[in-house]
C-alpha cells in the first residue's frame, strides 16, 4: 500500500502545481489582456450632422451601417438625462468598480432560484454588450460581461464610458445614440432637453423594441408605462419638482426618421464627398431663404410644364462675403426623368449673352466707351465670322447701356474686336474659369456664348461686380480658420461700378413703368443669356446683398424654343428676386464718391462731349482720364442759300442762312431707312462748288467689305452664284459712290447700299470714289478651292 500511496499523493502535487501553474497562465493572460486599453469610441463609425449657418440641422445622415447614429461629447448633454438614466439602468454608477457585485448576486438569485428573471448589469456592463457584441443571456457570456467592465473602468473615466454609453445606446429602430435620439424625436440637440424629454429617452434603451415611437410618432403604452414609473422615482428623488413639470398626465407625439429635414441635397452630396467621414458640417446657406428657393423652383417648373420647362436651377450669393445662401442643383432631387441628383449649378454650359457686361467693363477700362457712348448695331463682318441678333434686325447707333440691357449681339462683339490682347478670353482665365481651352479655339464668338461656364463660376463674376471688380472663391462651408481665397482683379473698381449702373437700368420683363416711379431703394442689375440653340436660358444679377443666378434648361442638352433667358429664366429669377426683398435687403451703398467717376453732360444724340450746336445734353457717368473726350461731330452748323435751298459753298461763306443738321454716316442713315426712322438728309452743296467741298470733320470714306488682305475662299463648282460685298462708310454729304476693281469701273451705288462683285482667282485692288472726291483702297486676295 506504501508505495501506491506516495505514487497518488505525487500524482496530486502535480495535479495541483499544474492547477496552479494553469491558474497564474489565466491569470497572467487576464492581466496582460486587461492592461491593454481597449477602443472605444474611436473606431465607431458615426453619421453626418450638417447645419446652415445659424445652427440649424439641414440634413442628418446614417452611418456606413445605416443607423442614425451620431457623435456628441460629454459635456454637451442635459445632466437631467445623465441623472434620469443613471436614476433608471445604474444608481451607484459613480461608486462601483463596473460591475454592482450586491445586485448582480440578488439577481442571479433571482433567476436561477426564484424563477424570476432579473437584470443587474451596470451602464458600464451595458456599454461592454453593445461595443463589443457579447452575448450576455448564459452565464459564460456574463462572466465575459463583467471581465470587459472591469477592463473599461481601468482604462476610461466615468465621463468617458458615459460618454461612450450615450453615444451608443439604442433607442428604437435604426436610431441609436443620444444625439440621433435628440434630433429625432425632438428635433433639439441633447443639451436643450428637458426633464419630461430626458425622463422618457432615459427609458428607451432598456426595451428599445417595445418603447420606440409607435406609428404617427404617437407613445406607446410601454413606453408610457415606463415614463411613469421613472417620473415617480424622479418625484421622490427631486422633492422640489412639481408633478405637472414633468408631463406624466399626457402622451407624447415623437418625431420620426422619415420627418427628418432633407434640405439642400446637391450641397449637402457635394460636401459629403469632400469631407468623407466628417460627424459635422456647418455650412453657409440660410434654411429659410433655402427653403423658399426650393419651393419657388418646384412650383415654377410645376406651373410651366406644358410650356416646356422640366428642369430648373438656381444660386443665392451674399456678395460681402460669397458665400452661398441657397442653392438647387435641379427642380427635383428625387426625379430620374431630369436627371435631378445632377448638381446643375457646376455643370457646365453656354451661359450665352450673360458674360457680355464684362466685355462693356473691359471696354470701359481701355477707354473705348462711356455709359452713354453711341454704338453701331449694323451688319458687320470679321473675316469668316459674321455675327447677328437675336431678333435678326439692327437697330443702328445705340448707347451703350441701352446696347447692354437689351442685349445687342453686334454692338458687344465690336467692342470686343477692339479689346486688347486677350479680352474676355484672359478676363475669365484670370477669373479661374476651369476647363478653358485654347484661346484660338473661341475667337469672336466667346462673347455671345462661346464659352462653357458653371453657374458657380457665373455667381463669382457677378459678385465681382460688387467687390471693386475683384473675384473671390465661392465659400459653401462657415470659416473654420482663416483660409487662402482667390482673389484676382478683372476690372477696375470704376468700370465695375459703371457696369451695376448700366445693368440697373434694365426693367423687369413686361414692365411697362421707369423703376424711378416706384421709389425703390433696392434696384436690379440684371442680365439675360440664352445659349446658341436654345439649349440654355440664364437669367443672373444683383439686388440688396445678394446675388442670383437662375438656369432652365435640360441637362442632357435639348433644345427648346422656351429656353430664352428673357421668356423662361427672368420670370423664376424676378420670383426669387420679389422673395428676397420680403425677407429684408441691404441697402445699397453709394460708391460713387469714393471712386475716381464723375456725372458728365454729353449730346444726348451721339453720347459724345457736347459740341457747341448740340441741341440737347443728358447726363452720365465718366471716368477721369479714361473714358473717351471726343466731342460730338453729329450736329453740324452749315450756311443755306435760302432761294435755292442748296448748301453755300465754302468760298461764299456768310452769304448764307446758319442751320444745325444731323451729318450720320451712310451706313447709319441707311439703317435708319431700313427702320422706317429716316433721317432727313442734309441740304446738298451745288455743283458749281469745288470738288473738295465738305465739312471737315466728317469728311471721311471707308471700305468696310470687303477687308483688306483677307484671303476669300470661292468654291469653284459654285463660282459664278457667290459674289463679294462692297459696302462703305461715307460722310452724310455723299450721295454716289463709285467702285474699281484693278482701276477699271464696275459699277455705282448709293451710300449705305451694297454692290456685289462677281469673284474670280487672283490679287485684286478695290478702290471707291464718292462725289465728293473722297476715296479709300485696299487689296483683296481671292482663291478657288473644291
Amino acid at each position: 500500500m506504501g508505495p501506491r500511496i506516495g505514487k497518488k499523493r505525487k500524482l496530486a502535487r502535480q495535479i495541483g502545481i499544474g492547477a496552479i501553474l494553469i491558474t497564474v497562465l489565466v491569470v497572467a493572460c487576464f492581466l496582460i489582456w486587461a492592461a491593454r486599453r481597449p477602443p472605444l469610441l474611436d473606431t465607431c463609425d458615426f453619421g453626418c450632422e450638417i447645419y446652415d449657418r445659424n445652427g440649424k440641422l439641414m440634413r442628418l445622415t446614417t452611418a456606413s451601417d445605416e443607423r442614425y447614429r451620431s457623435f456628441v461629447s460629454f459635456n454637451q448633454i442635459s445632466k437631467h438625462l445623465v441623472d434620469a438614466t443613471l436614476l433608471y439602468e445604474d444608481r451607484y454608477f459613480w461608486q462601483h468598480p463596473g460591475v454592482n457585485v450586491v445586485a448582480l448576486m440578488a439577481a442571479a438569485v433571482d433567476t436561477y432560484v426564484g424563477g424570476n428573471q432579473r437584470g443587474a448589469s451596470t451602464i458600464t456592463m451595458q456599454l461592454a454588450r453593445m461595443k463589443y457584441g457579447i452575448d450576455s443571456r448564459t452565464p459564460l457570456g456574463k462572466l465575459h460581461q463583467i471581465l470587459w467592465a472591469f477592463r473599461l473602468e481601468m482604462h476610461y473615466t466615468k465621463e468617458e464610458i458615459l460618454e461612450a454609453y450615450f453615444n451608443l445606446a439604442p433607442y428604437g429602430g435604426n436610431v441609436e445614440g443620444i444625439k440621433a435620439a435628440s434630433l429625432i424625436y425632438f428635433g433639439k440637440s441633447p443639451q436643450n432637453l428637458t426633464q419630461s424629454e430626458a425622463i422618457l429617452l432615459a427609458t428607451i434603451p432598456q426595451n428599445p423594441a417595445k418603447r420606440k415611437p409607435g406609428p404617427l410618432g404617437k407613445e406607446t403604452d410601454s413606453l408610457y408605462d415606463a415614463r411613469q414609473r421613472l417620473g415617480a422615482i424622479w418625484l421622490t428623488e427631486h422633492p422640489n419638482v412639481e408633478r405637472h413639470a414633468l408631463g406624466l398626465r399626457h402622451r407624447f407625439t415623437l418625431g420620426l426618421p422619415l420627418q427628418l429635414p432633407f434640405f439642400a441635397p446637391h450641397t449637402t452630396v457635394r460636401l459629403l464627398a469632400k469631407h468623407r467621414g466628417a460627424r459635422r458640417l456647418d455650412t453657409t446657406l440660410l434654411l429659410e431663404i433655402q427653403k423658399e428657393l426650393e419651393e419657388r423652383i418646384g412650383t415654377y417648373v410645376e406651373k410651366h410644364r406644358l410650356a416646356g420647362i422640366h428642369n430648373a436651377a438656381a444660386m443665392v450669393l451674399d456678395h460681402r462675403n460669397n458665400h452661398v445662401v441657397a442653392l438647387v442643383g435641379s427642380a427635383d432631387f428625387f426625379n430620374a426623368n431630369i436627371d435631378g441628383q445632377v448638381n446643375g449649378t457646376t455643370a457646365r454650359r453656354s451661359p450665352g449673352s450673360a458674360l457680355k457686361p464684362f466685355v462693356y467693363g473691359l471696354a470701359m477700362d481701355e477707354g473705348l466707351i462711356h455709359p452713354a457712348s453711341l454704338l453701331k448695331d449694323s451688319p458687320v463682318s470679321f473675316s469668316d465670322y459674321t455675327p447677328g441678333n437675336f431678333d435678326k434686325q439692327f437697330r443702328g447707333p445705340i448707347s451703350a447701356t441701352e446696347a447692354l440691357v437689351r442685349s445687342r449681339n453686334i454692338p458687344a462683339v465690336r467692342l470686343a474686336s477692339q479689346l486688347s490682347d486677350g479680352g474676355l478670353y484672359q478676363l475669365l482665365q484670370k477669373a479661374g474659369v476651369k476647363k478653358l481651352r485654347d484661346e484660338n479655339t473661341y475667337g469672336l464668338p466667346i462673347v455671345l456664348g462661346g464659352v462653357e461656364v458653371s453657374m458657380e463660376e457665373l455667381a463669382s463674376l457677378y459678385s465681382a461686380l460688387k467687390n471693386d471688380g475683384v473675384v473671390t472663391d465661392v465659400v459653401y462651408e462657415k470659416p473654420r480658420a482663416t483660409a487662402e481665397r482667390l482673389r484676382v482683379r478683372i476690372m477696375s473698381p470704376e468700370a465695375a461700378f459703371l457696369n451695376t449702373e448700366m445693368l440697373s437700368v434694365h426693367g423687369r420683363p413686361g414692365q411697362r413703368f421707369n423703376d424711378a416711379w416706384t421709389r425703390d431703394s433696392f434696384p436690379v442689375a440684371w442680365k439675360t443669356g440664352t445659349s446658341p440653340g436654345m439649349r440654355d436660358a440664364w437669367s443672373v444679377g444683383i439686388v440688396g446683398q445678394y446675388v442670383v443666378v437662375v438656369w432652365v434648361g435640360q441637362f442632357m442638352g435639348g433644345q427648346s424654343p422656351a429656353y430664352v433667358g428673357k421668356r423662361s429664366a427672368a420670370p423664376l429669377f424676378f420670383e426669387i428676386v420679389d422673395s428676397l426683398r420680403a425677407r429684408g435687403l441691404q441697402p445699397p451703398v453709394h460708391l460713387d464718391k469714393q471712386l475716381n467717376v464723375t456725372r458728365v453732360e454729353v449730346c444726348a444724340t451721339s453720347g459724345a462731349l457736347p459740341g457747341p450746336h448740340c441741341p440737347h445734353t443728358r447726363e452720365t457717368w465718366f471716368i477721369p482720364g479714361k473714358s473717351p473726350i471726343q466731342r460730338c461731330a453729329i450736329h453740324q452748323q452749315i450756311e443755306v442759300d435760302t432761294r435755292t435751298g442748296q448748301r453755300v459753298c465754302p468760298e461764299k461763306a456768310g452769304s448764307g442762312q446758319k442751320q444745325v443738321v444731323e451729318l450720320w454716316p451712310s451706313d447709319m442713315r441707311q439703317l435708319f431707312k431700313e427702320a422706317g426712322l429716316p433721317r432727313t438728309p442734309p441740304p446738298q452743296f451745288p455743283s458749281s462748288c469745288a470738288l473738295s467741298a465738305s465739312e471737315p470733320e466728317l469728311a471721311s470714306l471707308k471700305i468696310t467689305s470687303p477687308k483688306n488682305r483677307l484671303v476669300y475662299a470661292v468654291r469653284s463648282d459654285s463660282h459664278e452664284e457667290e459674289k463679294v460685298p462692297f459696302t462703305a462708310q461715307s460722310s452724310g454729304d455723299a450721295n454716289v459712290l463709285f467702285w474699281f476693281v484693278n482701276g477699271a469701273p464696275i459699277g455705282r451705288a448709293a451710300p449705305g447700299e451694297t454692290l456685289f462683285w462677281p469673284p474670280r482667282p487672283g490679287t485684286f485692288q478695290v478702290a471707291v470714289l464718292d462725289d465728293q472726291g473722297r476715296s479709300d483702297s485696299l487689296t483683296v486676295h481671292i482663291e478657288m478651292v473644291k
